[in-house]
């Protein structure tokens, strides 16, 4: 999709950065594990620290500009943990084999909990067989939708990563060839969805799901302040190793840091 906008073939895409990691040395960080837990840290990494101009500048290099991240209405709920058994801190995660991705594996990993990649689309019979104890995937919605309220009867909260971020960015020259007033149309369209109609309809449909997952039987658990802070550190290690990548990943991952500590999450 970037080579396709980049090129001038669409003028256009929503998409998500972290598919071009070999492209984009930010791709990681536009939606990084444990790098928001709430609207609130998403808005003021991306919009008051700047991370949106970081992104910008990035994806100039591929004759594209970056409108924006994209709070999702789908995912806003963020990248959640369903499981077949109560968790309340380490050593209760510890005991369960989790489905996860490579970025998960590398925050888990060092903290004693073993994962196991499973496409999506088995991940409801891994459940049910006792393949996996636990998955890390999506939000409230999503994880309604996949009916894993079937095999998992546990919900992790808060959030590992909320609000998930994907993104709009155009063709460079197609936004150049357009008048003034279009550019400043195609602008308010993008953040009339990101910061309105995205949230709204995201929280609506978040209540939705969580009510039927409480239907279904699912209980919510949360973990201990001393995990979740163990979670974060290990995460932002990892975000380290990105930041070694180039002196703009290094101040994104700073960016990210900061809201981190002035939450009291992060010494």
């Amino acid at each position: 999709m970037l080579t396709a906008v980049s090129s001038g073939q669409l003028d256009g895409s929503f998409s998500c950065t972290n598919y071009w990691p070999s492209e984009v040395d930010l791709a990681i960080l536009e939606s990084a594990l444990f790098g928001f837990n709430d609207l609130t840290q998403a808005y003021r990494v991306w919009y008051e620290l700047g991370m949106i101009d970081l992104f910008r500048e990035a994806y100039t290099e591929h004759n594209c500009y970056y409108l924006g991240p994209s709070f999702e209405g789908i995912t806003l709920g963020g990248i959640d943990l369903m499981m077949n058994a109560p968790v309340y801190n380490l050593e209760d995660m510890r005991k369960l084999k989790v489905r996860g991705g490579a970025l998960t594996s590398k925050v888990l990993g060092p903290l004693g909990v073993s994962t196991v990649y499973i496409p999506a689309q088995e991940m409801y019979t891994a459940a049910a067989t006792g393949v996996i104890d636990a998955t890390v995937y999506g939000s409230y919605v999503l994880n309604d939708e996949m009916g894993f309220a079937e095999v998992f009867k546990y919900y992790l909260t808060p959030s590992w990563n909320a609000p998930w971020c994907s993104c709009w960015f155009v063709n460079n020259d197609s936004f150049g060839a357009l008048p003034e007033d279009l550019q400043m149309i195609v602008e308010s369209a993008y953040y009339a969805t990101n910061h309105y109609t995205c949230p709204i309809l995201n929280q609506q449909r978040n209540v939705e799901s969580i009510e039927n997952l409480k239907a279904a039987g699912v209980t919510f658990t949360q973990l201990d302040d001393e995990s979740w802070k163990a979670l974060i550190a290990s995460a932002m290690d990892v975000l380290d190793e990105e930041g070694a990548k180039s002196p703009r990943c290094a101040a994104a991952v700073e960016m990210i840091k900061q809201v981190k500590r002035d939450a009291g999450l992060l010494d």
